[in-house]
């Protein structure tokens, strides 16, 4: 009896498994998409090495202004066997998702002892279209990766709560402890477990706070490293901001209710008043659920479905809407939706059970309708999935859906930018800037793409007026660099890299060593242009020391050796450059010229 359940369960998660995995199949066939994969794999360089250096590195710098070391981690692991092949970023997204997905059955099928109900939530969780972001977007490793080790403390917590086995609650602390590694959201961890209390029927007193004090001390510093980074006053004030939070709340729970339309990115619907019907709706749904569960309080399983919910996304909910900020987002409710899956397994349970025994002639009707459900949500994951690809057409749809949404336009053009497509590039930051004119990031994308249409006058406005509006952006100082050093104008443009070398700090790409090589490699340029070779020799010295791959500081240093006459070392240099890149034909010509002046001194 006991091989045979064994094996039904076995081939319940199998069949399961074999469901999400045909779901996201089309992400296997995607690439990188210009909104963070750069920025977490292109531009961070310590994912290039796996060694003791890098490490360090890894655990002791943040990204794009979020602590999360051990998806870092991962990156660098595959970096280090396959390279930058999405493919198989894609594979491990989807197979820890796989993970993910089996823990869960696992986890609802020990809560309710119920196999048909793990399957239930096991699958929607898998399938739901709402989690297509979490696990078709590279960047979002973080996503899948901190589940597994979170969903695997609940695990061994509820194991402790069962049998006491300390060993099972030092296991809890050790996932827990690695999943705020992987994503700050893991917060929520010590009140999750709380709300497993709950479920298990433990009574709340000091002592089972005191066992949460552990679960705090090793997860709140590493929260608070990217809370810190990120603080800032909210601007809103009441009631805009209670109704924005009100709004963010119902959000996650109606796409999740109601899975039809879903987005890269969402607009907080204005005006923010109680007289926006988006407003009275949030608000009723709200005072509706409170009435609701105080009315059926000693529902186990809808309690702890809305406390979940509750205390795992709290900290996501938002007060106010900023430019750089999501205010909502698909992949916020990833984890949070475990306990609904598990509502859902319970109560599809119940009603399996009810049919069968009051009237068995509607098991088929509910079978239909169950797989119907499937096929939808499983054909939306499917189809979802296919748009993670770096198309414009990514950004359309968020402009189809928000014509106003400045930040769509300017993820498109960033789009367009990286197919060669300036025109339209052109086009959309015009449109960005014009939907919000003092976003300075569109400015100085702009700025770039005037530059590279050598419309140099343009182009520097674009980042004066960047630079304006945030004298701290650094990125704008290279750029409005780069813009005078191709007019001819390199005392102009030292003094912007000076600007951008003591702004970097302030960058959001502060810890790329490429961007701050690049600014020190830009001025030794500018220096070298200008006949200054000493300073130029000591900044791309400077640059060399941050990032030894920078070709452009070894060819330009190399140029100043055979200038000098120190033949030797710029051979080194070239040689070493041409290492990193065979086939650069600008390294080749230089390296060409230094031969024949060499023959032609011999």
């Amino acid at each position: 009896m006991l091989n045979k359940l064994k094996i039904s369960t076995a081939l319940t998660l199998t069949i399961v498994l074999g469901i999400v995995f045909l779901s996201f199949w089309p992400s296997l066939f995607n690439g990188f998409v210009s909104w963070d994969d750069n920025i977490h794999l292109y531009e961070n360089e310590t994912i290039r090495t796996l060694s003791w250096a890098s490490l360090k590195a890894i655990f002791s710098n943040d990204v794009s202004l979020t602590y999360i070391p051990l998806t870092s981690l991962s990156f660098a692991v595959e970096y280090h066997f396959f390279g930058y092949n999405p493919v198989v970023y894609h594979f491990n997204n989807l197979l820890l998702h796989l993970f993910v997905t089996a823990l869960i059955f696992g986890l609802a099928r020990r809560l309710t002892h119920s196999l048909l109900a793990a399957a239930v939530s096991a699958l929607l969780f898998g399938i739901h279209p709402m989690h297509v972001e979490s696990v078709a977007w590279v960047t979002e490793r973080k996503d899948v990766l901190y589940a597994v080790f979170y969903v695997s403390a609940l695990h061994f917590y509820w194991s402790y709560l069962v049998n006491r086995g300390k060993t099972h609650y030092a296991a809890a602390l050790l996932t827990g402890f690695l999943s705020i590694l992987a994503k700050p959201m893991a917060l929520s961890l010590p009140l999750v477990l709380c709300v497993l209390d709950g479920l298990h029927g433990r009574r709340f007193d000091l002592k089972s706070l005191l066992l949460k004090v552990p679960f705090c001390i090793l997860i709140f510093p590493v929260a608070w490293w990217t809370y810190s980074l990120n603080s800032r006053a909210i601007e809103m004030q009441f009631p805009e901001s209670m109704l924005t939070w009100l709004w963010t709340f119902v959000f996650y729970l109606k796409k999740f209710i109601f899975p039809f339309e879903f987005l890269p990115l969402y607009q907080l619907p204005k005006p923010i008043a109680i007289t926006n019907p988006e407003y009275i709706i949030a608000t009723t749904i709200v005072a509706a659920l409170v009435f609701f569960l105080v009315r059926y309080h000693k529902n186990r399983w809808l309690l702890f479905a809305f406390l979940y919910y509750f205390v795992s996304i709290f900290f996501l909910l938002r007060f106010d809407d900023r430019a750089d900020l999501s205010i909502v987002a698909d992949r916020f409710m990833y984890l949070p939706s475990l306990g609904f899956c598990i509502l859902a397994g319970v109560y599809f349970k119940k009603i399996w059970e009810c049919i069968k025994i009051k009237a068995p002639s509607y098991q088929m009707i509910t079978a239909m309708a169950a797989v119907v459900i499937v096929l939808y949500l499983g054909v939306s994951t499917f189809q979802q999935t296919k748009i993670w690809n770096n198309g414009p057409e990514f950004w359309t749809r968020v402009i189809n859906r928000y014509p106003t949404s400045f930040m769509a336009y300017n993820q498109r053009a960033l789009s367009y930018k990286d197919k060669g497509d300036l025109e339209n590039a052109l086009r959309d930051y015009t449109q960005a800037i014009a939907l919000f004119p003092r976003y300075d990031y569109a400015l100085t994308n702009r700025g770039i793409v005037y530059k590279e249409l050598r419309r140099y006058e343009e182009a520097w406005n674009d980042h004066s007026l960047a630079i304006a509006i945030n004298p701290d952006f650094s990125e704008a100082y290279l750029n409005r660099g780069n813009v005078s050093f191709s007019a001819g104008d390199f005392v102009g443009a030292i003094a912007d890299y000076d600007k951008a070398i003591i702004n970097v700090n302030g960058s959001a790409r502060r810890n790329s060593t490429a961007y701050r090589a690049e600014v020190y490699s830009r001025r030794g340029a500018g220096f070298f242009f200008a006949k200054d070779y000493d300073n130029a020799l000591k900044d791309f010295d400077r640059a060399l020391e941050i990032d030894p791959n920078n070709i452009v500081a070894l060819d330009n240093r190399a140029i100043i050796f055979s200038v000098r006459g120190e033949n030797g070392r710029a051979l080194q240099d070239f040689n070493r450059s041409l290492q990193i890149a065979p086939d650069n034909p600008a390294t080749q010509r230089n390296l060409q010229r230094l031969y024949y002046q060499i023959r032609e001194v011999q």
